[in-house]
């Protein structure tokens, strides 16, 4: 399997905080496993998104992740690969966001 950028995944269709720009210069890697979207994610992509994202205060270890940032970085990475937020369980581990459908959505 072939680890791909979400720049290669998605290229157009970008939401007002996202651009390919972004993407060339974060190099955020996706992948693709069986029950979910994985953004690889160390805690310097996430601090690099969120000052992208207008945030002066940046966590400086994963706990430290407000619920606030959590839900911008969803909001922000969803537009990475065209999909609704809302159609994904977020959840937010040392190294990586994961992104698991919802029960009972259509999108995924």
């Amino acid at each position: 399997f072939k680890q791909k950028t979400a720049y290669e995944i998605r290229n157009c269709d970008w939401s007002s905080d996202v651009c390919s720009s972004d993407l060339v210069a974060l190099g955020i890697p996706v992948r693709q496993e069986a029950d979910a979207v994985v953004f690889d994610l160390d805690l310097q992509g996430v601090q690099a998104i969120l000052r992208r994202l207008g945030y002066r205060r940046l966590p400086r270890q994963w706990s430290g992740l407000s619920a606030r940032a959590q839900q911008r970085l969803s909001v922000y990475l969803a537009a990475l690969v065209s999909v609704p937020v809302e159609a994904y369980r977020w959840s937010f581990e040392e190294g990586a966001v994961r992104a698991t459908p919802s029960p009972g959505s259509a999108d995924p």
